[in-house]
């Protein structure tokens, strides 16, 4: 009866171990999720005009993907998100139809913010889509520094 006993404890205890265990040390997975978005809107302030930029921070388990792009000031855009294993992939796309066009460019700002990143490589790609394109375009890929 003791030694049964004996054989339960050990074995419940290795079970317990090692699922614990492997759960801690599964850096395969990524957990990563979208939290929250910034649009900074049309900025059309001259002195504050950028280059078409991304730029990548990482602070412990949040990476920020920032994304300015010059585009035209009366231009109305969506964004959505998709996160496959270790690929971010940004679509940003111009709403507006051919009928409104403006005679200015600015700089659009996002800031796109995820958390519960786990150590990995990551990649990411920018995808764009103006108002009169059929399909998505390549803007920017890189992997997250």
């Amino acid at each position: 009866m003791k030694m049964l006993f004996l054989i339960m404890i050990t074995t419940m205890t290795m079970t317990m171990f090692v699922l614990s265990c492997s759960k801690d040390n599964d850096k395969t997975t990524n957990t990563l999720t979208l939290v929250k978005t910034v649009r900074g809107g049309c900025s059309s302030n001259a002195k504050q005009f950028t280059s078409d930029t991304v730029y990548t921070t990482k602070i412990t388990d949040t990476i920020s993907v920032n994304v300015a792009l010059n585009l035209g000031c009366c231009s109305k855009f969506v964004d959505s998100i998709n996160i496959t294993k270790n690929i971010i992939t940004v679509y940003i796309a111009d709403t507006n139809s051919s009928a409104i066009t403006c005679n200015c460019i600015c700089n659009h700002n996002y800031d796109f913010i995820f958390a519960h990143y786990k150590p990995m490589t990551m990649s990411y790609i920018i995808k764009l889509k103006s108002y009169n394109d059929q399909n998505y375009t390549i803007y920017k890929q890189g992997i997250l520094n």
